[in-house]
Parts: structure tokens; sequence; C-alpha cells
């Protein structure tokens, strides 16, 4: 591999040198000839501006602005049957009208991408109106006054995927035909679980908008914002919000975020908001709430709080694994899929850790066991044998880290019958020689 990158990188330079003697050789023309250009892009330029300019002053007032034609149901009052059949009414082009659609649309059910297409139109259109769309955009963020007086937030969410039918439960095979549950193995490798702000389709209006007033960027931005952010009780949107203020002013409201993902992180949440702000906290390496995480680690049914885990882990790092060799001895611990995410977890300290490479050979053991038993459960034999042999490939840290591991194989080097565990035990014997020359090269 070595070599033919050198052949790729010989071949570059060999260009690269050609293209220079080239350049000596009609240097005197070659610079005539780019003046003259650059002088024509600018003279372009300053014509293109001033006709944009043009444009802009000779933009109608909003009375005299044009009417656009919007799709509705037959029964809306008003509406009028096109030439082609379809039903639209006329409406002024405004950020109210704009509001209006996003407020009333699904991007559910029959003609979906355009229906998706027309909802980015009407947030782009928000954008375009600037300061003139922030009112009524701030007055539906604020919400909708009921009888009592009382303002009620609503929304429309896009999103299309929901935990009510679960991607958690899957078959790894095995002789265990039943789907598993592997929910805590979602919660603690899933990252943040709802995409950050700047995507094309927001997941929901509220979002959308809070998008929108940040890239306005106007002389309330942050005010609207921070206003939101102290009063959501949704965390994809504390998330969101904290993403929209650290584009508006760079490390300036970090605490004001971290504040209200503790406060709301301590209420009842479902598993998806709950993870999305333990990943916010591991985000910003605030370990302020890791006796917290630590209370809620297995719940009342006896499960793992996958996420909680995955923070303690990431944000103490080796300093976590008193809390992990506690809770792989835990006996109360109801869902076999849960100790495996435990050993993983513990695992990573692998070569460092003398209680990790105890957990590893606990779960090296138990899937030779399971293997060599005619009644043993193969997959989970295989699953094991496959996440310890992992956990020692994994990249490390120096050298020293690398020989343990070594040491470690040997213990069980050609112990085994079974051909596939030999090849695999073999294939990360060669991975370890291969970081430690590494290291023993860079040295």
């Amino acid at each position: 591999m070595k070599s033919f990158i050198s052949l790729i990188l010989a071949g570059v330079v060999g260009a690269a040198a050609a293209g220079v003697v080239a350049w000596a050789a009609l240097d005197i023309s070659h610079k005539k000839t780019l003046r003259e250009q650059q002088t024509q892009h600018e003279a372009e330029l300053k014509k293109a501006k001033e006709e944009h300019d043009q444009a802009l002053r000779a933009l109608p007032p909003r009375n005299a602005r044009p009417k656009i034609k919007r799709p509705v149901d037959k029964n809306v009052p008003g509406a009028t049957t096109q030439p082609g059949g379809q039903t639209v009414i006329e409406e002024e082009y405004s950020p109210e009208s704009l509001l209006d659609y996003l407020k009333k649309t699904e991007a559910s059910g029959s003609n979906l991408i355009t229906k998706q297409r027309r909802i980015i139109h009407c947030f782009v259109g928000l954008v375009e109106f600037g300061e003139e769309a922030i009112p009524v955009i701030d007055d539906f963020l604020m919400g909708e006054p009921d009888a009592s007086g009382e303002r009620k937030r609503l929304d429309r969410n896009y999103a299309t995927a929901s935990r009510e039918n679960p991607s958690d439960r899957i078959n790894l095979g095995g002789d265990n035909e039943e789907q598993e549950d592997w929910r805590a193995a979602v919660d603690y490798w899933g990252g943040l679980a709802y995409r950050s702000s700047g995507e094309l389709f927001p997941q929901s209006l509220r979002i959308g908008l809070l998008e929108v007033v940040q890239e306005i960027s106007g002389e309330r931005t942050e005010e609207i914002l921070l206003r939101e952010l102290a009063e959501t009780s949704r965390s994809v949107e504390v998330v969101i919000i904290g993403d929209l203020l650290e584009k508006v002013s760079p490390g300036k409201h970090k605490e004001a975020v971290l504040q209200s993902a503790h406060e709301l992180i301590k209420k009842p949440l479902d598993d998806d908001s709950r993870r999305i702000l333990f990943a916010l906290l591991y985000k910003y390496k605030d370990e302020r709430l890791v006796e917290f995480a630590r209370k809620i680690l297995v719940n009342s049914e006896g499960r793992i709080e996958g996420a909680a885990l995955r923070y303690i882990n990431e944000t103490m790092g080796e300093s976590a694994m008193p809390i992990l060799l506690d809770l792989y001895k835990r006996n109360d611990i109801t869902n076999p899929n849960d100790k495996f995410v435990i050993s993983a977890a513990a695992m990573k300290y692998v070569g460092k850790n003398g209680d990790a490479d105890n957990v590893f050979r606990e779960v090296f053991d138990s899937g030779l066991e399971n293997l060599d038993n005619p009644e043993g459960d193969k997959g989970l034999a295989f699953k094991s044998l496959l996440a310890a042999g992992s956990s020692l490939a994994r990249g490390a840290e120096n050298a020293q880290v690398v020989r343990n591991r070594q040491k470690l194989l040997g213990e069980y080097l050609d112990r085994s019958k079974n051909p596939i565990v030999n090849r695999g035990l073999e294939e990360v014997n060669k991975q370890l020689s291969d970081q430690l020359r590494q290291f023993e090269a860079n040295q």
C-alpha cells in the first residue's frame, strides 16, 4: 500500500513540476490574460450588483404584492377550480400566508414530495422577508391564548420515525427465534437521536421557525431563542436552540443551555428524550450530573438506562470502572443483553485496567463454554466472543497497552477447538502486532 501511495505522490509531484515549467514559458502572456479576465469579472460583478439593488428598490409595497395560489380542499370557502382540475385559493404573498400554510399542512399522506417542497419553500420565504417575518413567527412561538387566556404552544411534527414502532427489537440469530430487546444497546451506542440544526427538512414546525429566526439574525434573535430555551419542555428543542445560540454568539450561552438540560433531564422522560440530553451533556463534558446518572442506571424493571451508562463512561473515562464493575456484578438486571452492554462498556479499558481485563476473561470464558456445550446458545456465544475480541483490537493509547492486550490474548490462543474462533484470534493478534510496530516506529 505504501509503495502504491508513493507512486501516486510521485505522479502528482511530476505533474506539478511540469506545470511549473509550462507556466514559466508562458508567464508574460498568461499574466496579461489574467489581468484582462479580472477586469472583465469585476465589471460584471459591479453591473450585477447595480441590477440587484435596482430590483430591490423597485419591489412593490406590501399591499401591491402579487397574489399566490395555494392548493386547498374543494370545501374551503373562496376556493376555485383551475382548468387542470386543481382546487386553489388566492392569498397575498406575506409572512402570514406562509406561516398559515405551514400550520395547516401535514408532511405526510398523499403528494408527500410536493408537500415537503412547499414546506421548504415557505421556510425559505420567511427568511427572505427578514425582520418583517419576526413578529409573525414570534407570535406563533409564544402560543395561542385559550379560553382562560393562557397561551398554548402549538406545533406540527415532521418526524417520520417513532419509538412506537421500535427498531431496537432485532433478531440477531442464534437459538432464540424471538426478537431480542436491545433497547439499552440502542440507548448506549446511539448518538444524538435527532438531527442538529441546519438540515434541509426540520423535525417540526417550531424547530423550522426557530432556525428561520436564527438565519434572519435580527435584533431580537437572541431574545427569542433564550425565551424559548427557558420555556421549552422538549429535549430536542433544548439541543437545537443550543446549537442555534452557538451560531449567533459562540460560547456565550453554553451554561444556559446546560442548565436547561439539567432541569429537564430530572423530569419523567421517554428514552429518546433522556438520551438526547445525556448526549448533550457528554458533548460539553459536563460531569455535574454523574451522580444523578448513577442513581438511575438500573430502573424499577431491572433494565439498564443505556444513555446514562454511556454518559458516565464517556465523561469519566477509566475512572468510571468501579461503577461499571459494580453494575456488572449485580444480580437484579433482568435482561441478558443489558449485561452484554455493561461488559462492552467495561472492556473499553482492556489492557489498561485489571478489573476490565477480568471482565474480558469472564465474557470470553462464557463464550467458549457456550460454544463447546452442545446445548449452549451459539448465537450468544459468538456475540460474547466477538465483543471481547473487538475490545482487544480497538485503538490503543500507547505501546504498553498493546503489549498488555497481547499478553491477555495469549491466554486464549489455541484454547478453542473451533476453527472460526482460532482464526479470529489470529487476526486480532496480527492487528495488535501491527499496532505495536507502528508505535515502535514512531518512537
